[in-house]
């Protein structure tokens, strides 16, 4: 057999020659370092740079169930693109609106740019927030909003710096809202001089722009950037496989760190008269939770998203509220008795029973998922 002229390295050395060198990893840091700091780069291992693809700052809900799918219980992960979509009238502005409320009360500041002009002020009162609490910004086009987003990570850039020389805590996180993506508009399309002039791919080339120029910047920001977005039929869609998809091209799918399907799943109605639905939000991608985990979210048509509601069906689903007949409900640990509509102030009153079972449940529903999980990669396939 002849001797092979090439190298094969099957495994570690475990007598390594003699090398007085220093390692190699930290000649590259050094040698270029210099060429790419003028240009505001770095070279260096991970655990010397400041890793800015992890999400150090979480924006808790109250629903728990969301939060549980969004990131494992600890909420919505800033400096990250999100997407909600659905068919009409699920609750995509809803659920935004209902965001917007959240951040309020963490003093966060809230931009919410209304292509659709379907903002609901009667529901954002429900959550304590008025007109003068948010910015409104009138953009008219998709290259427009781009800008204000960079523009606005930039902004809160400067502050926190000018916050840190003082020595304070950084600006609360911000919200920012797009709804809708779909009717954004390009701006070869708003510029058309005729009807039926052709812009193919304009949305997407604008997006895809758009991500790369903000992407970096904006993972290590306290920014938050939902997208709400519509469906679309595929054309020529036929046998398996999913029949609608979302516009606006495929770089932002690449980019959101979260996509959130919503589907209604049950009308609630007081007699026959339907006051409100529930939401079954389904996480299509995540990039902080296993993905693929369903929760359930009450809409009432008229205090909009339903916090105590919502949490209460999550409590029943784990039965750690049970119906005791006329009296109402009961809540495992104690013995006072409720109503529905009691619910909330049960919550103020035994608080640390609550968050006890909070976590009790979340830690029920992650052992089961990973139960699941082992159980499926265990089957043995049969190729018959």
């Amino acid at each position: 057999m002849s001797k092979k002229r090439y190298r094969i390295i099957d495994e570690v050395d475990t007598k390594p020659e003699p090398d007085d060198l220093p390692p190699f990893s930290g000649m590259v840091a050094e040698a270029l370092n210099p060429q790419f700091a003028k240009i505001g780069g770095s070279v260096g291992r991970a655990d010397e740079l400041e890793y800015l693809h992890e999400a150090k700052t979480f924006v808790k809900t109250g629903i728990h169930a969301f939060d549980e799918i969004l990131s494992g219980g600890d909420g919505l992960p800033c400096g990250r693109f999100v997407e909600i979509f659905s068919p009409e009238s699920v609750g995509k502005s809803a659920l935004c609106e209902f965001l917007i409320g959240r951040f309020k009360s963490i003093r966060g500041t809230n931009h919410y740019i209304d292509t659709e002009q379907t903002i609901d002020y009667e529901h954002l009162k429900c959550y304590g927030v008025g007109k003068g609490d948010f910015l409104l910004p009138d953009l008219p086009d998709l290259e427009a909003v781009w800008d204000y987003v960079v523009g606005v990570v930039k902004t809160l850039e400067k502050r926190n710096e000018e916050r840190a020389k003082r020595r304070l805590s950084p600006e609360p996180p911000n919200l920012i809202v797009l709804d809708s993506l779909a009717a954004t508009a390009a701006r070869a399309e708003m510029n058309e001089k005729e009807h039926d002039d052709s812009h193919v791919g304009e949305q997407a080339r604008a997006n895809s722009k758009g991500v790369r120029k903000t992407l970096r910047a904006f993972s290590a920001s306290d920014v938050v950037f939902l997208c709400v977005n519509q469906l679309r039929d595929k054309i020529g869609a036929q046998g398996y496989g999913p029949k609608t998809d979302t516009p606006g091209g495929r770089a932002l799918k690449y980019a959101y760190s979260i996509r959130l399907k919503l589907a209604k799943i049950e009308t609630l109605k007081k007699g026959d008269i339907p006051i409100g639905h529930i939401i079954e939000v389904t996480t299509v991608k995540n990039k902080h939770a296993p993905m693929g985990q369903k929760c359930q979210i009450v809409l009432s048509y008229l205090r909009g998203i339903d916090v105590n509601w919502s949490n209460f069906l999550w409590f029943q689903k784990h039965r750690y509220i049970t119906p005791k007949g006329s009296a109402g409900y009961c809540f495992k640990g104690s013995t006072v008795t409720f109503k529905r509509s009691q619910f909330a102030q049960f919550v103020d009153d035994h608080k640390e029973l609550v968050v006890a079972a909070v976590e009790a449940c979340t830690k029920k529903d992650r052992e089961t998922f990973s139960t699941e999980v082992a159980d499926s990669g265990s089957e043995e396939v049969d190729d018959g």
